[in-house]
């Protein structure tokens, strides 16, 4: 019999911690409002531009992007608003971009934030990635490939905010060599999907999503 996060002691420890973590009810929020946003509709660019004011840091730092020498020279002047900003940049990207500073506005220690940086990184990357594989499907279908491919790096982005020693012990045993399953299952008591897959349950993300983030079927 397959074992569950419930029947593993320390599993169910890791998924003790996340929901009792004060800081992620409010994460798992704004999380789920961006995710629950729909393509670049009028009303659509006012909900993602309302959720980016409500956070100061993540609206300095959409403002900042607009204003970096690649997006200004196609703009052609300052970018002083958020709903410009999503223009400029894009309404997908602005997207995962303000999905993953979410995570990092949550880290007090440099150390947890270098790592957590680094999570980020690799996570946007694959959320690039996953949307010029899918560029072919129709702008929906792209959309969610791009937001599923980040949330599936939820599970390693809340470790580093949740338990900063097992992030560095599952992270030591595969660069030693381990396989990310057998690494994660002898440190977390259970895969990294499927770490993903319960948090993103708990957090009200469409099974959609979750299926899509976790590559089940």
């Amino acid at each position: 019999m397959t074992a569950t996060p419930k029947s593993n002691p320390r599993a169910s420890a890791i998924l003790d911690a996340i929901r009792a973590h004060p800081q992620l009810p409010g994460l798992a929020v704004n999380v789920g409002r961006i995710v629950a946003i729909a393509d670049s509709e009028n009303e659509s660019i006012q909900e993602l531009r309302d959720v980016i004011l409500a956070d100061v840091h993540l609206t300095q730092r959409i403002l900042a992007i607009a204003n970096s020498v690649g997006y200004r020279l196609h703009s052609g002047s300052r970018v002083s608003t958020i709903s410009k900003a999503i223009v400029v940049i894009g309404f997908e990207q602005v997207k995962v971009i303000a999905l993953g500073m979410m995570f990092v506005d949550q880290i007090p220690d440099q150390e947890r934030a270098a790592a957590m940086k680094a999570e980020l990184i690799r996570a946007l990357q694959a959320s690039l990635l996953a949307r010029e594989m899918s560029r072919q499907l129709v702008p929906d279908d792209k959309e969610k490939a791009g937001i599923a491919a980040l949330l599936g790096n939820v599970a390693r982005l809340l470790l580093v905010m949740v338990d900063f020693k097992l992030f560095v012990e599952l992270t030591r045993r595969v660069e030693a060599g381990a396989t990310e399953a057998t690494a994660s299952s002898e440190v977390l008591g259970m895969s990294v999907e499927t770490l993903t897959k319960e948090v993103l349950t708990l957090w009200g993300i469409p099974d959609t999503l979750v299926a899509l983030s976790t590559a089940t079927p």
